[in-house]
C-alpha cells in the first residue's frame, strides 16, 4: 500500500481548514453573516495565510530534523535488517514530510499558485 502522506505533511490541508475557519469567524464577527461569501478578499487570504503557514512550518521541520534528529534517523536505519536493503532505501527514499509526494515546504506554492488562479478568475 502506498502511503500518501508521512510524517508532517497532514499539516498542509489542515494549514488550510484552520485558516478558512479562522478567517470566516473573524469576517463574521467584524463584518456580519454574508460578507465571507459575498467578497473575494477573505478567500484569497485564506490561501495566502495557509501557504505562508506551510512554508514557514516545512522549512523549520527540515531544519530542526537536519539538526538534531539526524543521528537518531542513522542509528534507526543502521538497525534494521541488512538482509532487506532494497526494501530499506525504497521505504526510507524521498522527503520525510509530505502529502502526495510533494514536500510541506512545495505546498506553499500550490497554495500561492491557487491563489493567483483565484484572484485572476474572479
Amino acid at each position: 500500500m502506498i502511503e500518501a502522506h508521512r510524517g508532517a505533511g497532514m499539516l498542509a490541508p489542515g494549514f488550510g481548514i484552520l485558516s478558512a475557519l479562522v478567517m470566516n469567524v473573524i469576517s463574521f464577527k467584524l463584518f456580519g453573516v454574508s460578507h465571507y461569501d459575498e467578497h473575494k478578499w477573505p478567500k484569497l487570504s485564506v490561501l495566502l495565510v495557509a501557504g505562508l503557514a506551510c512554508l514557514i512550518a516545512g522549512l523549520l521541520i527540515k531544519r530542526k530534523r537536519r539538526k538534531r534528529d539526524a543521528h537518531i534517523e542513522e542509528a534507526y536505519i543502521n538497525s534494521l535488517s541488512p538482509k532487506f536493503e532494497t526494501a530499506k532505501q525504497m521505504a526510507l527514499a524521498g522527503p520525510r514530510d509530505h502529502l502526495m509526494f510533494i514536500p510541506l515546504q512545495y505546498w506553499s506554492l500550490v497554495y500561492f499558485a491557487a491563489a493567483i488562479v483565484y484572484a485572476l478568475k474572479s
